[in-house]
């Protein structure tokens, strides 16, 4: 009788391995041998699952994006004010180790992309969405008055990602110059000033 293999089950295996060696080596790190290494498998089960190293990473980049949003949609759950709008704000930035470990894959496939269209076509797809987010973000403190009517939502939303990518970048290449209070003050001066 042939053996009943749980798919579900060794992609998540598979993906824990993943973020064990993302946490031990970096992004640099990464490869099909490597995590298959890790995981106990042969390189031909993690071609299985994962075809080359770009789907590996893109899955890693998945999961960050969905742990973040999720922590998002907790802190922005109930009537949330400035304080909370500023955390959402800050789970973007790469102020703590866990998210330069994400954001070390975001700038992975920002570098892998040059010469992938399909990681190409997935970074404008990521862009879009996050776009998208922060619009309807923006919308929800409108309704709540910490967003004048004077301002664009759709301007504000592409200021607000660009200025979230380039901080990411900074706090990326000088996290000891750019301590977490400052990025604190910098998040805090750009959601008050959505108000005049």
């Amino acid at each position: 009788m042939p053996k009943i293999v749980d798919h579900e089950k060794r992609r998540a295996e598979i993906a824990k391995a993943l973020w064990r060696v993302i946490q031990r080596e970096g992004i640099t790190g990464v490869s099909i041998r490597v995590v298959a290494a890790e995981a106990g498998y042969p390189k031909a089960t993690v071609t299985y699952y994962f075809k080359t190293q770009a789907d590996l990473l893109t899955y890693a980049m998945e999961e960050s994006l969905r742990v973040s949003q999720e922590k998002i949609t907790r802190i922005l759950a109930q009537s949330p004010g400035v304080p909370e709008y500023v955390e959402a704000l800050l789970e973007v930035i790469p102020t703590t180790p866990l998210r330069r470990r994400q954001t070390s894959i975001w700038l992975e496939v920002v570098t892998q992309s040059q010469g992938n269209a399909d990681l190409r076509r997935y970074l404008l797809d990521v862009n879009n969405t996050v776009y998208v987010a922060i619009c309807g973000v923006l919308e929800q403190m409108r309704a709540q008055g910490l967003v004048s009517p004077r301002r664009s939502i759709e301007l504000e939303a592409r200021t607000l990602h660009a200025v979230i990518d380039g901080l990411s970048l900074h706090t990326m290449t000088s996290h000891r110059a750019t301590p977490p209070s400052q990025i604190r003050e910098i998040a805090t001066h750009l959601i008050l000033q959505l108000q005049s």
